[in-house]
């Protein structure tokens, strides 16, 4: 779950990638995914924790 702020940045990310994603195809080009996009521009701010870190213990060996 994500909070109330990072939903809001998320929202105004893809407003922007709207804007940019039309005026580039007014020009004949393609932008591709919005994730493709916010990588290229820097907003991907999504962090993943470690298998096991949320309970603080090391992985079980396999």
């Amino acid at each position: 779950m994500i909070s109330e702020a990072e939903q809001k940045q998320l929202n105004q990310d893809y407003a922007e990638y709207l804007v940019e994603a039309e005026r580039l195809a007014a020009s004949g080009e393609a932008i591709g995914t919005f994730l493709a996009w916010a990588a290229k521009m820097g907003k991907n701010t999504i962090k993943v924790e470690r298998r096991g870190s949320q309970r603080n213990t090391p992985p079980t060996p396999r």
